[in-house]
């Protein structure tokens, strides 16, 4: 399980140190302040340790897509009228394969690093000036504290010179991971992974990834036995079982009758997704969900059950990482979850030109919270308009 995550130079983040719980974390912010980017940064962090990818920089550019396949592109502040960032032809033959040095225009470096609960830690650099990206990984006592990018800015000249060197350490922190984002996914997978793996298609990862976690076959019955009630009660909720056929289509089957995903709604396809993953073993003792606002195209009165879902999950030993814009999520959890489930609640804010990061364990100590003041902001308004009212009609 990951237990930290720091970002220096990466796209909306200058300097951000974060403290993630075991248990559930939720991640809430205006639009802007990042929160997909910290889900998507410590997935491709988590990915690359586990050897789903060759280089951490293969992993930003698939999951991250900048233009052009240009890594500057996650780095902050490169951009600006005045000072666009250059990219060398050779940069581009090392992002596709090919070697080659490469210099770019801009001396800032992007720094990374995460840790997981043995203390195994992450660290990636991604140079502007060497044009690639460096990562390491081996247990924290390989990093000493007069090394910390956030102690000595020398950090950055040893990440220059580190070597991508996975195979013999990366074993002692394998993870599974499952990234859901906010656009279900499973409706259009049939062609998909073979159509990736053969064309250039402009088409974040994450949502290969996850067609490819979902069509793992289940686990065996004996293996299922603590999960089987959660699974029964996704069931009735979607009306089914969730299959799927050698075209990689998926369908909604009971003794009804068999219905494809497309016709199904968007929210219970949602629910069958984690159904999928729970009975293939996916989500399971230590291993990581990351949902970006699970509550999207999702009927409120199912927010009650997904939450209860989530809490079963982590219960069950699987950390949850998720964003969210919605009220409603945020105050199920806080009804839902007693202290075993850890739950930490990360508002991302700005401060000037930076993004800040406030951690509480506490529902009712989230500071700042938008989502508050815009529901607080509405309650005002329609106060205003019935005393408006009021004053018209002399009452």
């Amino acid at each position: 399980m990951l237990t930290r995550i720091h970002l220096e130079n990466f796209t909306v983040f200058k300097d951000i140190d974060i403290e993630l719980s075991p248990g559930i974390n939720i991640f809430i912010g205006e639009n802007g302040t990042g929160k997909t980017h910290l889900l998507k940064v410590m997935y491709a962090g988590v990915t690359t340790n586990k050897g789903d990818y060759p280089t951490f920089e293969q992993a930003l550019v698939d999951i991250f897509l900048p233009d052009n396949k240009d890594l500057c592109h996650l780095i902050s502040g490169v951009h600006s009228s005045n000072n666009p960032p250059k990219i060398s032809e050779a940069f581009q033959k090392h992002i596709t394969g090919q070697a080659g040095p490469a210099l770019v225009s801009h001396p800032e470096d992007t720094q990374v690093l995460m840790e997981n609960h043995d203390g195994i830690t992450f660290r990636a650099g991604i140079s502007v000036q060497s044009g690639k990206a460096a990562a390491n990984f081996g247990s924290s006592t390989d990093y000493p504290e007069e090394h910390s990018s956030t102690t000595n800015p020398s950090m950055n000249a040893v990440l220059n010179e580190m070597k991508v060197e996975q195979t013999e350490i990366v074993s002692s922190w394998k993870c599974q991971a499952v990234f859901i984002p906010t656009k279900e996914a499973l409706s259009f997978a049939p062609g998909q992974r073979g159509m990736y793996d053969h064309r250039e298609l402009h088409v974040e990862r994450v949502y290969v990834d996850l067609v490819t976690s979902c069509i793992l076959p289940a686990l065996r019955e004996h293996l299922l036995v603590d999960k089987r009630a959660l699974l029964r009660q996704i069931e009735g909720i979607i009306g089914g079982v969730v299959k799927y056929d050698m075209r990689e289509k998926f369908f909604i089957v009971s003794d009804k009758g068999t219905m494809e995903f497309d016709l199904v709604a968007e929210g219970h396809r949602k629910l069958g997704i984690i159904w999928l993953l729970i009975q293939n073993g996916m989500l399971a003792k230590d291993s990581i969900l990351f949902w970006d606002e699970p509550e999207a195209n999702m009927n409120p009165k199912l927010i009650k059950v997904l939450v209860g879902i989530l809490c079963e999950l982590q219960h069950l030993g699987v950390q949850i990482i998720a964003s969210t814009h919605n009220s409603n999520l945020l105050q199920e959890i806080d009804l839902q979850t007693t202290a075993d489930n850890k739950v930490s609640f990360h508002s991302l804010h700005r401060a000037g030109d930076e993004v800040k990061c406030k951690t509480t364990q506490d529902f009712n100590l989230i500071d700042p919270d938008p989502i508050l003041d815009a529901g607080m902001d509405i309650v005002d308004r329609h106060a205003e308009r019935i005393r408006s009212r009021l004053l018209k009609t002399g009452i």
